[in-house]
C-alpha cells in the first residue's frame, strides 16, 4: 500500500525531530538514522524535513512486505523511530546542557501516540511490543511488521 503525503511529511518531521516528542536529528544523525535503517541516503545539507520527505516519497514506491502495509523500507524506517537509544541518548544531552523543561525532552511513549494520531487515517498502527520494539500493523488485518521475514534490498548503484 502506497501512504499518503500528508503521513510523510509528518513522518518526515518525525525523522528529523521537527515533531513534539521525537528526538531532535542534526544533518549528520539524520544519515545515521537511514544508514541504521540499510539505506545509503546522505543529507545533502537542504531542509531538513524538506530532504527527508523526499527520501521517503522515494520509499514510498517501493514492494510491500504485505498487502496492508507500506513499503518494506518505510516499515522499517517507522519501526527504526521508536529505538529506545535514542531516546534516552537524545534526553541525556538535554540533561547535560542543564535543560530542565520536560516539553523538551522525547517520549517515546507520546511518540507513539502522536504517530498513531496520523497512521489511523491510512487504518495503520504502531505499537509496542514485549520486548520494547515498535512494529506496524494495519488496523484491518492485523498483518504486522513483527511476523514478516525481512528479505534483503536491492543494493543501491553507490554500493554496487
Amino acid at each position: 500500500m502506497k501512504i499518503s503525503d500528508r503521513l510523510l511529511e509528518k513522518l518526515a518531521e518525525m525523522v528529523v525531530g521537527d515533531e513534539v516528542h521525537f528526538p531532535y536529528r542534526s544533518s549528520s544523525y539524520i544519515t545515521l538514522f537511514f544508514e541504521r535503517c540499510g539505506l545509503p541516503f546522505v543529507h545533502d545539507g537542504t531542509t531538513r524535513p524538506f530532504w527527508a520527505k523526499q527520501r521517503l516519497m522515494e520509499l514510498n514506491l517501493g514492494p510491500c512486505p504485505a498487502p496492508d502495509l507500506p513499503s518494506k523500507d518505510l516499515c522499517r524506517v517507522i519501526t527504526e523511530l521508536f529505538d529506545p537509544y535514542d531516546f534516552e541518548n537524545f534526553n541525556d544531552k538535554l540533561a547535560r546542557q542543564g535543560v530542565n523543561d520536560p516539553a523538551q525532552y522525547a517520549d517515546i511513549d507520546k511518540a507513539i501516540e502522536r504517530l498513531n494520531t496520523y497512521l489511523k487515517r491510512d487504518g495503520l498502527e504502531i505499537y509496542k511490543a514485549e520486548n520494547d520494539r515498535c512494529y506496524l500493523k494495519s488496523k484491518g488485518t492485523g498483518t504486522s511488521t513483527a511476523g514478516l521475514a525481512q528479505p534483503d534490498r536491492p543494493l543501491s548503484k553507490d554500493e554496487i
